[in-house]
């Protein structure tokens, strides 16, 4: 009897510090991290709508990819840069150049053969118009040059940024299609309702990263045909 006794009361003892020590229910707290997952989802803040620690701490990272290439690097389109016009004027100064030059030696030629005075100071006056037209053009023509290599260089740039940003995308999308996969597994009777209303919310979001890759993978195919129509880096 007083063995008894002795036991009960070490387990009155016992069990009330075998419950403070007692680990949270894990079944609560997957329901409270999916709960917390769907306010995020109503905030609209994508990775984080991602119950799951391991794939929201991968979609964050490589969020942060994504918003470096396609929102906090400048332009990635090469809309707005031309180098085939300037290359084209470049070429028609060339032409002009080239044209005043011919008759520069048509001059220098008819000024050896001139006998009359009148005639060389003629020749003269129209051989040095054509030298201060021959240095405004070299002017112009090295003004054009450096033009062309600045604009050829946004573009390369441009095209780089574009290709980072095309290859960052998918990686985010296909994290989320790993969180619906998963969430499509849950069983639970609490979790599976907050699971199907995850997916719904990431499948709503699909066409919009699909639309922003193709986007970008348009963006630097433009680039790379315009470096490819002025003879540079493109890869045709």
């Amino acid at each position: 009897m007083n063995l008894l006794c002795r036991s009960v009361a070490v387990l009155c003892i016992v069990s009330p510090a075998f419950v403070l020590g007692a680990k949270p229910d894990d079944h609560e707290e997957r329901v409270k991290t999916f709960q917390n997952a769907i306010k995020s989802m109503q905030d609209d803040k994508g990775c984080l709508s991602i119950p799951y620690s391991d794939l929201q701490d991968q979609c964050q990272r490589k969020q942060a990819t994504v918003n470096r290439w396609c929102k906090e690097s400048g332009p990635w389109n090469c809309d707005d840069v031309d180098p085939k016009r300037l290359q084209s004027q470049l070429e028609q100064l060339k032409t002009e150049r080239d044209t005043l030059k011919s008759n520069r030696a048509d001059l220098e030629r008819k000024k050896s053969s001139a006998t009359d005075d009148n005639e060389k100071r003629d020749c003269d006056n129209k051989i040095k118009e054509i030298d201060d037209k021959l240095y405004e053009l070299e002017r112009r023509q090295g003004n054009l040059e450096k033009d062309i290599n600045d604009a050829s260089k946004t573009v390369s740039d441009r095209m780089y940024v574009a290709k980072s940003c095309r290859d960052a995308r998918p990686e985010v999308m296909q994290i989320f299609k790993d969180a619906k996969s998963r969430a499509d597994g849950e069983r639970d009777a609490d979790i599976q309702p907050l699971a199907q209303q995850l997916i719904k919310y990431w499948e709503s979001k699909e066409p919009g990263h699909e639309t922003a890759i193709r986007a970008a993978k348009e963006a630097a195919e433009k680039c790379d045909r315009v470096l490819y129509d002025i003879g540079h880096l493109g890869n045709h």
